[in-house]
């Protein structure tokens, strides 16, 4: 079993939204050190001076509980280990009708409630029966549909009330007395930037995204599948980082639909070539692969999501998601300062790689930036009047890239001019500086008229060495 640390150290880590999410001790002897904590459930309840049962747990609602410990364990180094109720558990899982909760409380609207390591009194009977959390199984929020990984239930009461258990308040009113995130009043003050919203938060009173998306009255789909940005910093400030998870190389493919399966997760990658996609998409999606600042404008977190549905991801602080392919849409998709591969696939996207060394493939109607670094763009066909445009190409630092194999005769001797038409068999690639366009011709000097491959800046001084041949 965890042994307690009743105290939080005020302000450990100097970040407004981290420090106030911290409080109420912890189950390890220092900050950032792991622990093993146990857990039962169907504790003892006491309401009105009587002990009451709880009720036992479902197969079901034992997964939900089971797919929470996970998905906190995922991302920080503690282990949970699931004890017979009368083990003596550090944890004690309760579920209430809707009736006990009211009488517990006196109030409705109580979905949960829980505990903190210290044991300090966050119920009306106090002491240590404060270290477990009692959920209201009203069936209002509370089915088999609801406490799966996305479910209101699930994101907003079982996460919610597990991040309690492990040393997390609320971005309201939590960490040191009276603290909140930063322009913050209340439990329905979405704060500076937006960053009390469910999306950067699970410990939030909020709905995932009320700045993106309308409100949703679906319970089975659409809310939180994992701790958010700020909670996943939070809790590896108590308890370390889970370097084991997903250090493979992963695809995460975003929710297209409405519906089974999407929701919002936050994603904690340890290593790997990884990849978010939304190639069955037919929405436009945006996807961005910077990871979680934890400070300014985007501190929890850059969302990527397609237009309309309730799901998406973020990604956390010090997390590297290298490639992104984009769907049939007209996609957006940015870069991070590693090495990219960006892909918007067959709509009119936009690509910005930020830093880097990256790889951007043009489709048509295609608007690229590369960003700082040394950067490619793949030009796999000629669009003509769709032909993509490259925004910020540097002469001498990035390179044109070419199938050998879609453009016949463009690895021959001669084939790159800096000429409107050709005036010779060979000349297949012609650059009009001064249009800043680049056309393909197949047959150089014959009757085929040229076809635009790409627009760059005019006066662009792009020369053959700019272009790079594969095949």
């Amino acid at each position: 079993m965890a042994t307690i640390n009743p105290d939080s150290p005020a302000n450990p880590t100097g970040n407004p939204y981290l420090d106030v999410l911290i409080w109420g001790g912890s189950w390890s002897p220092a900050l950032g050190t792991g622990a093993d904590i146990t857990w039962s459930t169907k504790p003892l309840v006491t309401i009105d001076g009587v002990r009451e049962p709880t009720i036992a747990p479902s197969p079901t609602e034992f997964d939900a509980f089971r797919n929470a410990f996970a998905a906190w364990a995922a991302v920080c180094d503690l282990t949970f280990t699931e004890v017979a109720p009368e083990a003596g558990a550090n944890l004690r899982l309760g579920l209430l009708t809707a009736g006990q909760m009211f009488r517990l409380y006196d109030e409705r609207g109580v979905y949960g409630t829980a505990g903190l390591p210290n044991g300090r009194p966050d119920e009306p009977d106090g002491g240590p029966d404060s270290r477990r959390a009692l959920f209201n199984t009203n069936p209002l929020i509370w089915d088999d549909g609801s406490i799966q990984p996305g479910g209101y239930a699930f994101g907003t009461v079982i996460l919610h009330e597990i991040g309690h258990n492990l040393g997390l308040t609320h971005p309201f009113n939590g960490g040191p007395p009276e603290a909140s995130f930063p322009k913050v009043k209340n439990s329905e003050s979405l704060g500076r930037h937006g960053q009390a919203q469910g999306i950067y938060t699970v410990m939030t009173y909020l709905d995932p995204w009320p700045e993106g998306l309308p409100p949703h009255k679906e319970t089975a789909w659409g809310w939180q599948a994992t701790p958010m940005a700020f909670d996943i910093a939070a809790v590896q400030v108590l308890y370390g980082a889970n370097m084991a998870t997903h250090a493979g190389d992963d695809l995460w493919t975003l929710p297209d639909a409405n519906g089974a399966g999407a929701a919002w997760s936050c994603l904690w990658d340890a290593g790997g070539a990884d990849m978010i996609s939304a190639a069955a998409a037919l929405a436009d999606a945006l996807i961005d692969l910077r990871a979680a600042p934890l400070a300014g404008a985007h501190a929890g977190g850059f969302v990527s999501h397609v237009a309309g549905v309730q799901g998406g991801f973020t990604i956390a602080h010090g997390v590297v998601i290298e490639n992104a392919e984009g769907g049939a849409g007209a996609d957006t998709l940015t870069g991070n300062a590693a090495a990219n591969r960006l892909d918007g696939g067959p709509g009119a996207d936009r690509l910005d790689g930020r830093g880097g060394d990256d790889v951007l493939v043009a489709g048509a109607g295609d608007r690229l930036r590369g960003g700082g670094g040394r950067d490619r763009f793949v030009l796999e066909a000629a669009f003509e009047a769709a032909a993509p445009r490259i925004e910020d190409f540097a002469p001498g630092r990035d390179w044109l890239v070419l199938d050998a194999s879609a453009f016949a005769g463009v690895d021959a001797p001669g084939a790159f001019v800096a000429a409107r038409r050709a005036a010779a068999p060979e000349e297949r690639l012609l650059w009009d500086a001064p249009s800043g366009r680049l056309f393909w011709d197949a047959d150089g000097s014959g009757p085929e008229a040229p076809m635009l491959l790409a627009k760059l800046a005019p006066g662009t001084a792009l020369a053959a060495s700019d272009i790079i041949l594969l095949g």
